[in-house]
């Protein structure tokens, strides 16, 4: 006859300890949510930069002005990956050579903040588990990825065909119209807080930065890039934490960034298509820097200072896809081509007549 061990109960007072953790973390998140909440500056329009389909929207300026010394089909569009702040160009091209509704030629293949990705398209197209990347637009040319493995078994081309800027804007009836690079940079390191200290009057100065969910997007890495040399930007007080729940049961804190507010001690940037779109309005004005306006003049001249350059990039191959984006990416560089990139809302990379 075998004997059964009587069965242990569990003692009172681990049932206790375990409903006590239960509970302060219950209580702990909730008090994290509240004090984000409250701590924060609760807005109800997030940065509208940072919706992608932000960037389809057409100039104010639009025609179709394409006299077909070239064509392009719906399907040439899959051969271009556009890194992100240069989709407004083949927005423009899909609207002027396959139609207005310019948003069903884009998904997560052919738009990205990472032109890698497109660099190994390219060299890998037609491989397994790579697209047909024959035509990339972007700020990064070739000999930044000299580090890719079998980059030198290739010959890339690469021709500048669009300049854009970070521009600074305000109310229009803010009486300060220039700042300095210095100035600039003194804002948004949050060393400067008050316009009073750049010629304005004693008023606080509201900046608002860029970004997603998360702190970093192509604008915002720009303007690190372009306007701070890579020194650290000081946090928009237009902006809140939240904590959301995830699938798992817990919590994860989300950083929420305000779209630009146009009020008289407001500061805000964005890249030269923006301005052409989302703030062309008459009573916002763009801050001179160093007493210089970004306009197309003085973006070709290098005088205003905090330019940067689009490129074509494409592989010297027989291939007739690559032909085909080869032959875009110089008809771009022609008068016509060159204005299709002024009507994008970028400043072409010359001088054009008329």
């Amino acid at each position: 006859m075998k004997f059964k061990p009587e069965k242990e109960n569990v003692p009172l007072y681990v049932f206790s300890v375990a409903i006590g953790i239960v509970i302060i973390i219950v209580v702990g998140q909730t008090a994290a949510m509240t004090i984000a909440y409250l701590t924060g500056h609760e807005i109800t329009v997030t940065d509208r930069t940072a919706d992608r389909s932000s960037m389809y929207i057409p100039t104010a300026s639009h025609k179709r002005i394409q006299t077909r010394q070239i064509s392009l089909t719906v399907s040439d569009f899959d051969l271009i990956y556009s890194s992100n702040l240069t989709i407004p160009i083949t927005a423009e091209l899909a609207r002027q050579f396959v139609g207005n509704d310019v948003s069903q030629y884009f998904d997560y293949r052919n738009n990205s903040r990472y032109a890698k990705n497109a660099y190994l398209d390219m060299m890998n197209t037609g491989k397994d588990g790579y697209r047909k990347t024959c035509l990339l637009f972007t700020d990064e040319p070739p000999e930044t990825k000299k580090d890719l493995t079998d980059f030198d078994k290739f010959t890339f081309e690469s021709q500048p065909i669009a300049i854009d800027c970070i521009a600074f804007i305000t109310h229009k009836d803010n009486p300060v119209d220039s700042i300095t690079a210095e100035q600039a940079r003194k804002i948004y390191s949050g060393k400067i807080t008050n316009w009073k200290k750049v010629g304005g009057k004693n008023k606080k100065i509201i900046f608002y930065q860029r970004g997603g969910l998360y702190r970093g997007s192509s604008l915002y890495e720009t303007m690190s890039g372009l306007v701070m040399n890579g020194a650290p930007m000081a946090e928009s007080p237009e902006s809140y934490y939240a904590y959301k729940q995830d699938k798992g049961g817990g919590f994860s804190r989300h950083h929420y960034i305000a779209e630009y507010e146009n009020r008289t001690n407001s500061i805000g940037y964005a890249n030269l298509y923006y301005i052409n779109t989302l703030y062309n309005r008459e009573d916002i004005k763009v801050l001179k820097i160093d007493g210089v306006s970004p306009d197309n003049e003085n973006l070709i001249s290098g005088a205003y200072p905090f330019t940067d350059t689009y490129y074509a990039v494409t592989i010297d191959s027989d291939d007739e896809n690559f032909l085909k984006m080869r032959e875009l990416r110089d008809y771009l560089l022609t008068d016509e081509g060159q204005r299709i990139i002024e009507m994008s809302g970028l400043c072409p990379v010359r001088a054009l007549e008329g």
